[in-house]
């Protein structure tokens, strides 16, 4: 199955689908993308505001949401990831006005490992990061709002720690701190 989503298509699709009036439900739907196996259950209701219930997991991957859909407005009432060594959890709004850099209002929380989330971020960011030889696992929790695509205009909110981290080979211990970015100026504050 191909999606202009997706990099690559969908293959070796096996499972059921179950399809009413106003109502999808799918259990152990298993698929392959990009050499990885992958197994989904969920349902899509109420196709006029839809309503989406999934869980997806592979060997890295365990992901869970409760989506509602209205018109341009996607409300994330739960999105849970676990990926790697990492997890994250998103509550909020995203408005899709502007299809191609919708309007992020978010609250997130995350316990992260940075070397398993570089490889989501944009290029740029990603390698920003890899410059700062960032390792250890941080903990943050926050807001994040602004146009998807436009990262250096976000405004952040956001209280962090880590037990240990390393940034440039300097070492810190029992760190706590605060990020604030606006009007694309970034601040940590507290080191």
């Amino acid at each position: 199955v191909e999606t202009p989503v997706l990099k690559e298509p969908l293959q070796h699709i096996k499972g059921s689908i179950t399809l009413e009036p106003d109502e999808a439900r799918w259990g152990e739907l298993v698929f392959n993308y990009r050499d990885t196996l992958y197994t989904t259950t969920g349902s899509l209701t109420d196709f006029n505001t839809p309503s989406l219930n999934f869980k997806l997991s592979s060997k890295d991957l365990k992901l869970a949401s409760d989506i509602k859909i209205n018109l341009d407005l996607i409300n994330l009432n739960t999105l849970n990831a676990k990926y790697i060594d990492s997890d994250c959890d998103i509550k909020g709004t995203i408005q899709t006005q502007e299809k191609n850099n919708p309007l992020l209002d978010l609250a997130i929380t995350l316990k992260l490992n940075p070397q398993d989330i570089v490889v989501f971020l944009p290029k740029q960011l990603a390698e920003n990061i890899r410059n700062t030889k960032l390792q250890g696992k941080i903990q943050l929790s926050g807001s994040i709002s602004g146009k998807a695509k436009d990262y250096k205009n976000w405004n952040i909110e956001a209280q962090g720690s880590s037990e240990l981290l390393s940034i440039y080979n300097l070492k810190f211990n029992s760190l706590f701190f605060s990020l604030l970015q606006k009007d694309k100026l970034f601040n940590i504050s507290g080191l």
